[in-house]
């Protein structure tokens, strides 16, 4: 019986030390992550917003990338720790040759509907 007792408690603490790094691993990475979203004008085709989402996602600290050709709308998830923020994304956006109309930022983590007011808006 006290083999059985002692493997169990082996085995539990064990269990109980990967549970505690797993829930202090996940926490402090989301810590680091930011969301944005950007109203992108001049995507026309399939193909621009596709061409968007790869030059995006192949950038240092990406974590993922999709550009909406219907709604003119691109979401990215980035790791704030690689010292990205909005005007990367802009600067990105630009050089392929498209306008910023909108822009918001977040952290990962505070998902919910994102009011078109909440938005920086360049309403020209």
């Amino acid at each position: 019986m006290k083999l059985n007792l002692q493997k169990f408690l082996k085995i539990g603490g064990l269990l109980s030390l990967i549970i505690l790094f797993s829930q202090q691993s996940f926490s402090q990475t989301n810590l680091d992550k930011k969301y944005v979203s950007i109203i992108v004008q001049g995507i026309s085709s399939s193909q621009e917003a596709n061409n968007v989402d790869v030059f995006i996602r192949n950038q240092p600290g990406v974590l993922m990338s999709r550009m909406d050709v219907n709604t003119n709308m691109y979401y990215g998830i980035f790791d704030s720790s690689f010292g990205l923020g909005i005007a990367d994304y802009k600067n990105w956006i630009m050089s392929l040759g498209y306008t910023i109309k909108c822009t918001h930022i977040d952290s990962l983590g505070e998902e919910r509907v994102v009011l078109l007011s909440e938005f920086d808006c360049d309403l020209k």
